[in-house]
């Protein structure tokens, strides 16, 4: 009797503790992206587990399914937040209006990290698999 008791115990406290990670890992992260120049702009936002898409022509709300968001958190995990601010952009057509400017704001575990700008659909090495990720689950959606 004694070990079911211990067994149940273990069981009560792991299964709780599995919980409290998988909450604590979707309630943790935000993600903004914003791209914008005159008259035109996309804003693609990742909160609570769906996935948002505001833009010129259309507005959007994807509520995402568990891999997706395990997706999305993966990405993010690869990136070192505390130095986006400082990456290079690969093209600089922003400049002279030939693209969207546009930059992510990552919210994580309560610290907000914004990057450098760069051209729309053309984000630094760094952010690439993060901005090609959202953007595949935005166009499965539309299909």
């Amino acid at each position: 009797m004694r070990n079911f008791n211990i067994t149940l115990l273990l069981f009560v406290v792991l299964f709780s503790n599995c919980n409290a990670q998988q909450e604590s890992l979707e309630g943790s992260l935000e993600i903004e992206y914003t791209a914008r120049t005159r008259g035109s702009s996309v804003i693609i936002i990742y909160k609570e587990n769906s996935l948002t898409l505001r833009s010129t022509s259309e507005d959007k709300l994807i509520n995402l399914k568990e891999e997706n968001i395990k997706r999305i958190h993966v990405e993010v995990s690869k990136i070192k937040l505390s130095e986006i601010k400082g990456l290079k952009a690969p093209t600089e057509k922003r400049f002279t209006d030939g693209a969207l400017s546009a930059h992510f704001v990552i919210k994580k575990e309560g610290i907000t990290y914004v990057s450098s700008d760069f051209d729309h659909e053309y984000p630094p090495k760094e952010l690439t698999m993060l901005y090609d990720t959202l953007i595949a689950i935005i166009q499965k959606a539309s299909k």
